[in-house]
């Protein structure tokens, strides 16, 4: 009777996820939010779209497994299930897990990124100037000229305290 009830759980977590993840819709309205126009062209619509849908079934499987998570832990340690963090550890509690399988299913939507190969590109069209170069040249000559005028000192005074300072 103990395992019965978290494998139900599971399975019930399984279905829902699965029905909400396979009818997620990105509607026209949520690409031309995210667009920040009302007439994005087909190839933006296509990436937002993607974009969208990959972040909300991460999102929903993330906190479809935070609270099996939740629900197991809570169960087999704890021997009851709690919303909302009070006594006891915070990996029983159902609210804590979801929103930590949420946060952490949105940052894993990000991860495709770190599987896509960086093409290096050439170009011949000169490159426009770095901005703050001025300043950069300054703090090296403030720096350069802090340590001559530290080791300046110190070959004066005999004692290496104002180049270490």
């Amino acid at each position: 009777m103990g395992i019965v009830i978290p494998v139900l759980a599971l399975l019930v977590l399984a279905v829902v996820a699965y029905v909400v993840v396979t009818r997620t819709q990105v509607t026209t309205r949520d690409v031309a939010w995210l667009a920040g126009t009302r007439t994005p062209g087909p190839d933006e619509v296509a990436v937002y779209t993607r974009y969208l849908r990959r972040h909300r079934e991460h999102r929903v499987l993330g906190g479809a497994v935070g609270g099996l998570f939740a629900l197991i832990v809570g169960l087999l340690w704890e021997q009851r299930i709690k919303v909302g963090i009070g006594d006891g550890t915070p990996l029983g509690d159902l609210l804590f897990c979801v929103l930590a399988g949420i946060v952490v299913g949105a940052l894993l939507a990000e991860t495709y990124r770190l599987e896509q190969p960086q093409r290096p590109t050439a170009s011949l069209q000169a490159r426009p100037p770095v901005p703050g170069l001025a300043q950069v040249r300054a703090a090296r000559a403030v720096t350069a000229a802090a340590v001559v005028l530290g080791a300046g000192i110190s070959l004066g005074t005999g004692t290496a305290a104002p180049a270490v300072m």
